[in-house]
């Protein structure tokens, strides 16, 4: 008798302090999806190595205080926190393992990495790097509008035979209402602090 007893008051109690662990527990796939969230990367330094200090991705690179030239591989471009003719607020692009920037001055850059989801389908750009097929659907635009707070220059770069295309105009004016062809895989790049593509018909 005394034995019955003993076994079901364990029972009871190991029920009993099981429950709110399971009614509390957080579900997996939300653990996951926290995991896999990146938060900006501030950086000070002079030289920055991808895959070092910093993850492969696609970032969108500013200057929090002052202004700085980041020099890589295919881009030189100096980054202000303010609005000016001399510099652009942002530049967006994609860094891949073994890439290296070289800042002029150890100061604090910030890396926001940008989600592949918020990336498809851009018109409205600012200075940067976008890929045609990812960022732009491939087609022809034109040139619609770009800030007037900076010269600019427009590219489109095709990696897979190395030819880049100059769009005419270095002036935000001269520059509207050019048209351009995107092709699938091509990169079209930009130091307008803001531009827009509409389709052309």
């Amino acid at each position: 008798m005394n034995k019955k007893l003993i076994t079901l008051t364990m029972a009871v109690t190991i029920t009993t302090v099981g429950e709110p662990l399971v009614a509390n527990a957080v579900p997996l796939t939300t653990i996951t999806a926290k995991a896999s969230q990146q938060r900006d990367k501030v950086i000070s330094a002079k030289k920055v190595r991808v895959g070092d200090q910093l993850k492969p991705g696609y970032y969108r690179i500013t200057v929090p205080k002052g202004e700085a030239t980041i020099e890589g591989d295919k881009m030189k471009v100096t980054i202000g926190a303010r609005k000016s003719s001399n510099h652009v607020t942002s530049y967006t692009m994609e860094l891949k393992k073994g890439d290296k920037l070289t800042i002029n001055k150890k100061m604090k850059v910030r890396f926001q990495p940008i989600d592949h989801m918020t990336r498809a389908g851009q018109t409205d750009l600012t200075a940067g790097v976008w890929e045609v097929g990812t960022d732009l659907e491939p087609g022809n635009y034109r040139i619609a509008k770009t800030s007037n707070t900076n010269s600019g220059m427009v590219q489109v770069e095709d990696e897979a035979n190395g030819q880049i295309e100059n769009i005419p105009g270095n002036q935000g004016s001269s520059v509207v209402n050019q048209e351009v062809k995107l092709k699938k895989g091509q990169q079209f790049r930009t130091n307008f602090d803001q531009l827009r593509l509409v389709k052309a018909e």
